[in-house]
Parts: C-alpha cells; structure tokens; sequence
C-alpha cells in the first residue's frame, strides 16, 4: 500500500546542507533550524514563532542554539520570538492557504452534489446560468507556481471570459432529474438529509428505472401498488425498481383479471391468530351467561362440607 501524501510539508532544498549560513550554524543549530520550518508550517504562523516554541522542540539549550541562527542570518528577532528568514520566498500565505481548502471543499461538494446529481443549487455560488465572481473561486493549479513578474503566488486571479465552466446548467428538465424527484417523492425520503450509502442506493434505482423509460407519472401509480400488494412492508427505492414489473398491476381488481395476490407477511399470521383467540373466548363466555349462579354463602358451604367429608373419611 502506497504511504499517504502529506497534506502540509516545507519546500526544503536537496542541496540546503551546502549553504554557507547552515554550515557556519553547526549540526544542532541546523536541526532546531529545521524543527522551526515544520512547526511554523503546522501552526500556519507564517515563519513567526514565540521563544515557547523554540523551547518546546526538544532541543537542549535553546537560547543558544537561536542566538547563533540569528548570528548567521537565518533567524530574526521579534518583540515576541524570531521570524524565519525567507520563509515568504518558499511558503504561500497562510491565510491563503486557508481560503484555497475552502474553496476547494466547496468545487468537490459542487461537483459531487449538483454537477454529477444533475442538480441546481440557488445558494450555491457556483451553480446557475451567471456565476458570481469569487476572488478565490479559481485558484492556481500549484500552490506557489512562479507568475509574471517572478514572485510567488498562492492564488492566482483569471477574468470570468478565461474560466472552464464547471458544469452545464440544464435549461429544462432532463428525465434523469424527474425521474430522481419522482422516485424520492414515492419513498418519502429528504433528498438533504441522505446518507451516502442511501444516496448510491437512490440512484442506483434512478438508472435502472431509466433503462425502463420509467416516467415519473408511472412511478407514482406503481408505488401505489406496492403498498396496496404490501401494506407492512418499507417502500424503497430498489424495492420499486426491483419489482417493476410484478408492480404493474395492483393486488385486487373488480374485472376478474389475473393478478398476483399479496403474500402475507407474518405481522398479518399474528394478527389473525389473536382475532382466532379473542373470539373463541367470546364465545365460551356467552356460552356460560345463562348458567346459574352459587352465591357466595353457597359456595363456602359447599366448601366446609366437603371438608367435613373428607374429615369423616379419615376417621372412619
């Protein structure tokens, strides 16, 4: 398995060990040099660090070893710490660096939930016929590529006429998008809140009802039918396009056709099985209304005089 790319690193040159400012450092001013580079980039301070910082990159004698890279040129002081030098030749801002994850989570949600769906969004900025201008809605193919003038920069800026549109904006509705509402609408799912895995599911059913020529109209009706063939059972989206065809016709018809009956489900057994159970006993009780009744003083005598019986068995 391929190691994982990191997502933040430092431009450090194979050949940084020959520079003259790094040898006159020493070895272990070199290596608190370089611990500095991956702790500003991982706190995204733009080559600035406090003294704390120093002192919290395992490295004894700190004080020292930040005097000499200061000697040497490739440390600076601040009122609260040093600044790296050159950082800015090498790194884009950081806050740059931030605006251009944003943007590029908002093109990949973009691309996944409206362009490939087939869908518009009215508060998404990059949907609809015009799109808005956004300063940071094209962003440079490389981070940091080299421009005109010879300097660095993170985000790079092209007129609305030079941008590729991202997606097509359907002047009418294709059949995939009715076809995806229809189907949504039938199960009663909230296209907002779905998961991924209900998603692939959807559309899933969605082609396999397009390679039907399905219409939204039909898939309402069959829908129908499926709860009117299974009323305790989930209506689904690959529960319709599953039984398209046995869904067709309904469960009961007054013309005598030939349809397939509902098969009962076990809910239905246990339902039947209780209604069998109160009406026997219904029954045993009318049976016995008419009986006569003991009181209850007859009922202990009844009672004391088998006792007495059975008293005068035994001693007998």
């Amino acid at each position: 398995m391929s190691a994982k790319k990191p997502t933040l690193y430092v431009p450090l040159s194979v050949r940084y060990i020959d520079n003259d400012k790094v040898v006159r450092a020493g070895e272990r001013a070199e290596l608190l040099f370089i611990r500095a580079l991956c702790k500003s980039k991982h706190l995204e301070t733009g080559g600035e660090l406090l003294t704390e910082h120093l002192e919290r990159l395992g490295m004894a004698g700190t004080d020292e070893l930040t005097a000499k890279l200061v000697e040497v040129g490739l440390f600076e002081r601040t009122d609260i710490g040093v600044r790296i030098v050159g950082w800015d030749d090498w790194n884009p801002d950081a806050g740059e660096v931030r605006k251009a994850r944003q943007v590029a989570a908002m093109k990949t949600n973009h691309l996944r939930w409206h362009v490939k769906a087939g869908k518009t969004d009215p508060d998404c900025p990059l949907c609809g016929p015009t799109k808005p201008q956004v300063d940071s809605v094209i962003i440079a193919e490389r981070i940091g590529e080299r421009i005109g003038d010879g300097t660095r920069s993170p985000i790079v800026s092209r007129s609305q006429s030079q941008r590729k549109p991202l997606a097509e904006t359907p002047t009418a509705s294709r059949p995939k998008d009715s076809v995806f509402d229809a189907l949504v609408k039938a199960v009663g799912w909230n296209p907002a809140a779905l998961t991924d895995p209900e998603r692939g599911r959807l559309n899933k059913a969605v082609k396999q009802l397009l390679a039907v020529d399905a219409t939204p109209d039909e898939i309402e009706r069959r829908a129908g039918n499926y709860r009117a063939k299974w009323p305790t059972a989930t209506v689904t989206p690959n529960a319709i396009s599953s039984n398209w065809t046995t869904l067709a016709t309904t469960s009961s018809s007054g013309n005598g056709s030939n349809v397939t009956p509902a098969r009962p489900s076990p809910q239905d057994g246990m339902v039947a099985a209780q209604r069998r159970t109160a009406e026997a006993n219904a029954r045993r009780r009318d049976e016995t209304a008419d009986e006569p009744r003991m009181t209850a003083a007859q009922i202990q005598a009844l009672r004391s005089f088998k006792i007495g019986t059975a008293l005068d068995e035994v001693v007998v």
